[in-house]
């Protein structure tokens, strides 16, 4: 899956890879020990989460929370989103973004409004019309609970559609593990869906990962 994400990147100047713990990068946030280390997201995890997804596209916003390097947006523009953005925390990986996203003028892309925030997830304005959420297991649960209480708030607000996907290691290769996912099991107002895998190639690819989606329901 590797050779993939470079092969689409590498043709535009962009590199994504890397594993980058945060004690590498100067962060000024209250919540810096609590994030995990950036890691980037296999292109073909993100493709199957999205394609699970039977919605006209173009009526949602796309954000990736804790988007590093942003090889997530990258993806996610091949989509016909309303916008793609990203929210990072680490100014040294929300400036390789900005440049990647500048670079990668790919002909696939179906989404032209795609950016990077600097900001910390927890206070980051959600906003308040039909969203996806990705997170590739970005932080702990203190940070995690702000953010879902933050978009359920939004959501109880404007009464939009909102999908949740969610993705870490499975079982014992997790080695930060939370209770992330017991949380939005938990959340009143999302509903966890069961993930299709367009081929089975792409699940026994992908059999090293942990994959979620949720989606909100209305509520009276």
């Amino acid at each position: 899956m590797q050779a993939a994400d470079r092969r689409r990147e590498a043709p535009f100047g962009v590199s994504s890879e890397g594993r980058i713990t945060l004690h590498e990068l100067a962060i000024d946030s209250e919540n810096r020990t609590l994030g995990f280390p950036y890691v980037p997201s296999p292109g073909r995890l993100v493709d199957t989460l999205l394609l699970n997804i039977d919605e006209d596209l173009s009526r949602f916003d796309f954000i990736d929370v804790g988007s590093g390097k942003g090889r997530v947006l990258l993806v996610a523009s091949h989509y016909p989103f309303r916008q793609v953005t990203g929210v990072e925390f680490s100014p040294e990986l929300h400036k390789i973004a900005q440049d990647n996203i500048r670079r990668y003028q790919s002909p696939a892309r179906r989404c032209q409004v795609v950016c990077s925030v600097c900001a910390d997830a927890a206070t980051f304005a959600l906003p308040e019309h039909a969203c996806v959420l990705y997170f590739n297991n970005p932080f702990a649960g203190p940070v995690f609970a702000r953010v879902l209480r933050n978009l359920q708030v939004a959501h109880e607000r404007a009464r939009r559609k909102v999908y949740v996907l969610y993705q870490q290691l499975a079982g014992d290769l997790e080695t930060d593990r939370t209770d992330n996912i017991a949380m939005l099991q938990g959340s009143d107002f999302l509903r966890e869906k069961q993930v299709r895998f367009p081929t089975r190639r792409s699940r026994y690819l992908l059999g090293s990962y942990e994959l979620r989606i949720f989606e909100s329901v209305d509520q009276p």
